[in-house]
């Protein structure tokens, strides 16, 4: 059974849990970079919302054995777990006066999202495209984003531009950047998973005893000597935080302070990493180990780009090489 067969024998099961009126549909949902997920849409009578359920995990899961009746009853619970029967929270969608202030961008690939950027307004800017979104996190959804789409725009009755500027006004102030070097990054990494065994055996534990093992762990894996200094930019959400690479002067300031023009490597949508240009070797293996890295440890929706960027500190321009 493929996955379109596994999800109509899962729309199938799923009618037998809801009353006639409760309209079950599949859908084909385009993501980041072309990425193509299936998912299921249970709309209740007089709902007017209902979340997309993504179906690859579950039929993952029906893969390795688990039955299709045990599949279609943890889908019920997921949704009745989170369902919202009705929703006035969207309301403000329809105003823009309302929905200008949250308006965002972000950085997404052109060439991988040809089909998507179709449909959406955008800038275009080296080989990536600024896209927009509207933030609709609350204490209802949780994290949640709208992405604005070219009808929206319609409809509003505005301009790419005047999105554009409403974007470039909130994403800076809205979405504060942090710059960290690789190894305070790696540090936290190591804490983090040290934590979770911790909790998970339910050992007690002081942060003081975390920060020291973390920082061992480190030192096994850097060379003592020789490193070569790596900076991650991203935001304080660590949620697509390549877009602060868009912030005014941040990158210009950065190279000022190291007195050094800088390699920009795009390590995924959500943050980039800046190496000094005296320390970073050949451009050449620089867009080897990008390439390499995308391939490998980078989900694919997740891929900025294979290409590696060079800021120049004197023309203060930012150009792919």
């Amino acid at each position: 059974m493929n996955l379109l067969q596994f999800a109509e024998a899962v729309k199938m099961g799923l009618g037998k849990n809801f009353d006639d009126g409760t309209q079950i549909t599949i859908n084909s949902v385009r993501k980041n970079n072309g990425v193509l997920l299936t998912g299921v849409v249970i709309m209740e009578k007089n709902s007017n919302i209902a979340p997309t359920i993504y179906l690859e995990s579950f039929y993952e899961e029906f893969k390795r054995g688990k039955e299709l009746k045990e599949v279609v009853s943890e889908l019920v619970q997921v949704y009745r777990k989170n369902r919202i029967k009705h929703c006035d929270e969207l309301d403000f969608f329809h105003d823009y006066q309302t929905v200008e202030r949250k308006i965002f961008y972000k950085l997404i690939n052109a060439d991988k999202n040809k089909e998507l950027l179709k449909e959406v307004p955008y800038v275009s800017y080296l080989d990536l495209a600024i896209v927009f979104y509207c933030d609709c996190s609350s204490e209802l959804f949780g994290s949640a984003a709208i992405l604005i789409k070219n009808n929206h725009i319609k409809m509003w009755g505005v301009s790419v531009d005047k999105v554009y500027q409403a974007a470039m006004d909130n994403t800076p102030k809205n979405k504060p950047y942090e710059i960290k070097t690789m190894e305070e990054v790696m540090k936290e990494l190591f804490a983090a998973d040290i934590r979770k065994e911790l909790e998970k055996s339910h050992i007690s534990f002081s942060e003081k005893w975390v920060e020291e093992m973390a920082a061992q762990m480190l030192a096994s894996e850097l060379p003592a000597e020789g490193r070569t200094p790596m900076y991650i930019l991203t935001n304080t959400e660590r949620l697509h935080g390549a877009a602060c690479m868009l912030y005014q002067r941040l990158i210009e300031d950065f190279a000022k302070k190291l007195n050094d023009n800088l390699y920009i490597l795009p390590s995924s949508v959500h943050e980039i990493i800046m190496i000094p240009a005296s320390f970073a070797g050949k451009a050449s293996q620089l867009k080897e180990m990008v390439e390499e890295i995308n391939a490998t440890q980078v989900e694919a929706e997740e891929v900025l780009s294979d290409s590696v960027y060079f800021f120049n500190r004197l023309t203060k321009k930012l150009e792919m090489v």
